[in-house]
């Protein structure tokens, strides 16, 4: 790990990752673009459904330089880059901007629109939340707006969001991954009825196109080697428990010839 100086991270020069990986973009408007996803640590929105809660803490992440963050997206052929979280606008992205820009990448930034949203984007999309409201200096710069929906009582809340954001705005329902089959009828109803929405599907999802697709390729032939490693254990030990059992049948054969013994003895007594 480098080493952190309070200042670099205050102004930007060094943020908290997560993780960073090279995948297709699965939802909104950017949906099946090649894209490098940066995703920093840290958010205290505290989503029920968030499907990457390991994001919260930033403590529990790894701090880089921007200048090894922006390193490790050019060695991919993609020029789009997303930063995401967590949330990250609680960091100064003046810098890391500055530097992608630099390096010819369209910048995407996600986030709840819970702080001021710093650095310069070419694309900026705001996914408010519940549990801590977006600000409307953030909402008012988003050019997508997309609003997870999660029950009946989330469409309310989208169309209170809606009426914060600028007249070129996208604006989109996506259904929680978790109640899709619910959900999904809903919004389709919806959107038939409010034209002016349209639907994101976390197509990612849907695909298996996951960030972690050659890892996990790794991952598979390694569980099979386990589970391989554990039937010939489980066989092993098969053998030896039918040994064991051969062994105890025989003791009891033993035991079963001693008995008829004494039966014919106390007879003869």
């Amino acid at each position: 790990m480098q080493s952190v100086s309070p200042i670099n991270l205050a102004e930007g020069l060094m943020l908290p990752v997560m993780e960073s990986f090279y995948t297709i973009q699965g939802e909104g408007i950017q949906s099946g673009r090649a894209a490098y996803f940066i995703r920093l640590g840290g958010c205290d929105v505290g989503c029920v459904w968030c499907d990457v809660k390991a994001s919260w803490d930033a403590n529990a992440h790894e701090i880089f330089s921007i200048e090894k963050i922006v390193q490790n997206a050019t060695e991919n052929a993609g020029r789009f880059v997303v930063i995401t979280g967590g949330e990250p606008a609680m960091y100064n992205l003046v810098p890391i901007t500055r530097l992608l820009k630099d390096s010819g990448f369209e910048i995407a930034i996600e986030t709840s629109g819970a702080y001021p949203i710093s650095g310069k984007f070419d694309w900026i999309c705001v996914s408010p939340k519940k549990f801590k409201a977006p600000i409307l200096e953030a909402i008012v710069k988003a050019q997508e707006l997309k609003v997870v929906i999660y029950n009946s009582s989330d469409f309310k809340w989208a169309e209170e969001q809606a009426l914060k954001v600028n007249d070129k705005c996208e604006l989109l329902l996506q259904p929680e991954f978790s109640k899709f089959d619910s959900i999904m009828p809903l919004i389709i109803d919806y959107v038939k009825q409010n034209p002016k929405w349209r639907i994101s599907l976390q197509t990612h999802k849907i695909i298996n196109n996951t960030p972690k697709s050659q890892p996990s390729t790794i991952m598979n032939e390694e569980i099979l080697e386990r589970l391989n490693r554990e039937i010939a254990i489980l066989k092993d030990e098969n053998g030896k428990l039918r040994m064991e059992f051969g062994r105890i049948k025989n003791q009891l054969n033993v035991l079963q010839e001693l008995c008829e013994e004494i039966d014919r003895k106390m007879i003869d007594w």
